[in-house]
């Protein structure tokens, strides 16, 4: 049998990863719109954070479910 601290704790987890994710989501809006001023070389920085937070953000997504 679960016990209410263990259901809380699961409760505060699940919330955890949902603020995660709408702060990816929110980072990956911010260099959206930053990225329209970039030069070549801050380009590829931020292609590459985006790739990061792209797969941070997939695997949250994965253990949310």
């Amino acid at each position: 049998m679960t016990s209410f601290q263990q259901m809380a704790d699961l409760f505060e987890s699940a919330s955890n990863i949902e603020i995660q994710i709408e702060a990816h989501k929110d980072s990956l809006r911010r260099l959206a719109t930053a990225s329209h001023q970039w030069d070549r070389e801050t380009a590829q920085r931020g292609l590459n954070t985006i790739d990061n937070i792209t797969r941070q953000l997939e695997a949250l997504e994965r253990s949310r479910k």
